[in-house]
């Protein structure tokens, strides 16, 4: 059975070491408007502060019609020693490769495979979500 563009996005994802992928649509997310003005600052530095391009995709790609959207864990799964002395520690994120990088290389990827599978019109929007995970003890 041959597989859609989507499933075979996803998979390609998958081998090139995203940890979860998405597929959903450009259009407006107006449904979310609330949400995205009530916690406006929370990610401040860390996500567009214009809400409207937030809210709504073809302003940021006019054409799209989905967006791909990736997650990349960068927990390294390290064991500290608890000892009592006062040190600091540093964050998960800062220790390795940087999971933008880890990221772009996924979505570059993607895009390769995209050009030689689909039309040269198909127009996709690549998104690039991460996540933190906290350290467990």
């Amino acid at each position: 059975m041959k597989m859609t563009i989507e499933e075979n996005i996803k998979r390609y994802a998958f081998e090139l070491g995203a940890d979860d992928v998405g597929i959903c649509s450009a259009e407006d997310f107006e449904e979310i408007r609330p949400q995205i003005e009530a916690k406006k600052d929370l990610l401040k530095g860390f996500a567009e502060m214009d809400i409207e391009k937030r809210l709504k995709p073809s302003l940021a790609l006019s054409g799209a019609k989905s967006i791909i959207v990736l997650s990349k864990n960068y927990r390294l799964n390290s064991k500290f020693n608890i000892d009592g002395k006062i040190r600091g520690y540093i964050s998960m994120g800062a220790v390795g490769k940087d999971y933008h990088i880890y990221i772009s290389e996924i979505l570059k990827g993607i895009s390769e495979m995209i050009e030689k599978t689909t039309m040269p019109s198909v127009f996709i929007l690549l998104i690039q979500v991460h996540y933190a995970t906290e350290l467990q003890q």
